[in-house]
């Protein structure tokens, strides 16, 4: 069975997390595929309180990234019975990502690296700003932009 980590890059609010749901929904409506068989790792996740609401705290940061880590390398073992893992995160550089693909890699799976959107244009980033869902002001979005590696 082909296994395959992807890597999603992009922008807050430039469809990551829409991505990541239909990888999930392809894989797991393949007609020899099962269900769960796709699972979505993000440290987004890891902000969400005990009622489904997003709760950013950025002194959860590091802690909420390393539980994304363990969460993603356990999707990773075969006896979770996954054909895909998505790591839906921006990523906007390559030390951001280039511990997921060195586990992925290790445990022997395929690696597809994707960016959603163009994260360099004017008019995608000001898209960017208007509809992420967590609030991220248009100025963050531009540092995002300004230092997304290509």
């Amino acid at each position: 069975m082909k296994r395959i980590a992807y890597i999603i890059r992009g922008l807050s609010g430039s469809g990551k997390s829409s991505v990541s749901r239909m990888i999930k929904f392809f894989v797991e409506n393949d007609e020899i595929e099962r269900k769960n068989s796709c699972k979505i790792v993000s440290t987004d996740d890891f902000f969400l309180d005990k009622d489904g609401v997003y709760q950013f705290d950025p002194k959860l940061l590091g802690k909420n990234h390393a539980l994304a880590m363990s969460s993603f390398i356990e999707a990773l073992k075969p006896e979770n019975g996954y054909r895909a893992v998505v790591l839906d995160n921006t990523n906007t550089q390559s030390w951001e990502y280039s511990e997921y693909i060195k586990h992925a890699k290790e445990a022997g799976w395929d690696v597809q690296v994707l960016i959603v959107g163009q994260p360099k244009d004017e008019d995608h980033v000001l898209e960017c700003a208007a509809r992420n869902t967590h609030g991220v002001p248009l100025e963050a979005i531009i540092r995002m932009s300004k230092r997304f590696q290509l």
